[in-house]
């Protein structure tokens, strides 16, 4: 995961096959789509896709997002 903006934190592809279908996610242009209904572009840019989560350490999955940051290289 990498921060984008205040707000926003992105996913690589790798994080992106770990959620758990049904999650909400933002892109960042600030639409939501949602993971195994809309379509999400896996299109990479400097190693993360253009969708991801606000405030992971309040999110529902958090302590998901606590081992994608954890194991950041």
């Amino acid at each position: 995961m990498n921060r984008w903006d205040d707000k926003l934190w992105l996913f690589t592809p790798e994080e992106y096959c770990k959620l758990p279908d049904g999650i909400v996610l933002t892109s960042i242009n600030g639409t939501t789509y949602i993971k195994g209904i809309d379509y999400i572009d896996m299109d990479v840019r400097f190693g993360h896709i253009a969708f991801g989560i606000e405030s992971p350490t309040t999110h529902p999955e958090k302590e998901l997002f606590a081992i994608f940051m954890l194991t950041q290289t």
